[in-house]
């Protein structure tokens, strides 16, 4: 799926002044310099570790946080000129539907996880009476030779038996079946927390909120 850029930009690199130019220090206070006291005002003189100082430019890695999913946006957890921490949470997507579907996909792994106990309960069952069915023909078969019973009576235990083996073929094809549907829902539930996941966007890197084009409630 496509990402949807998501308009927050956060500037996480500053480039100030240097400090160790002496000559530097007696120019008069430029936009660069000026910004610099006021980071020091806000940090107390501490640089970010993704900070250097250079010649005097100031020079910023813009970053846009995007939505990969298309929905509401329901809070949006910073303002334009705030300095956020990596980590930080930026804004949260609407995610009703998703968890609704969530829901229904767990509730579908259940019963496929039970639909496949029952199918290993039947294979056991059905395995059960084909070595009956077979051990009932192999006896008729052996009476039969020494001059005992019928032909239909062997002919009837020979059908049993097939019968047997393949009820209990159709009990081990119930049982793939069921686990590949397991399978299946249980992959869907990992794309689903996934997406969950991802409707919290969070700032990929320190650095300060450049502008925002959206508000809680907006459609993205």
């Amino acid at each position: 799926m496509s990402l949807r850029r998501f308009p927050f930009a956060l500037l996480v690199a500053f480039s100030l002044l240097p400090l160790c130019d002496p000559a530097a220090a007696q120019e008069p206070k430029g936009p660069a310099a000026a910004l610099q006291d006021i980071w020091k005002k806000i940090t107390g003189d501490r640089l970010p570790a993704d900070i250097v100082a250079t010649n005097g430019r100031l020079e910023a890695e813009q970053v846009l946080v995007s939505a990969k999913l298309a929905g509401r946006v329901v809070q949006v957890l910073v303002e334009e000129g705030q300095i956020v921490e990596a980590g930080a949470v930026v804004a949260r997507m609407d995610t009703t539907e998703l968890e609704a579907q969530l829901l229904g996909t767990e509730a579908q792994v259940r019963r496929a996880e039970r639909a496949a106990a029952e199918s290993e309960a039947a294979i056991a069952q059905r395995e059960s009476e084909r070595v009956l069915a077979r051990q009932e023909f192999e006896r008729a078969s052996t009476l039969a030779q020494r001059g005992y019973g019928t032909v239909q009576q062997l002919d009837q235990r020979r059908s049993q038996m097939d019968a047997a083996e393949a009820a209990l073929r159709a009990a081990n094809a119930s049982l793939d079946a069921a686990e590949a549907s397991a399978d299946a829902a249980r992959a869907d539930v990992a794309r689903i927390r996934s997406q969950l996941a991802d409707c919290i966007l969070l700032a990929p890197r320190r650095g300060r909120v450049e502008y925002k084009l959206v508000q809680s409630g907006e459609v993205v």
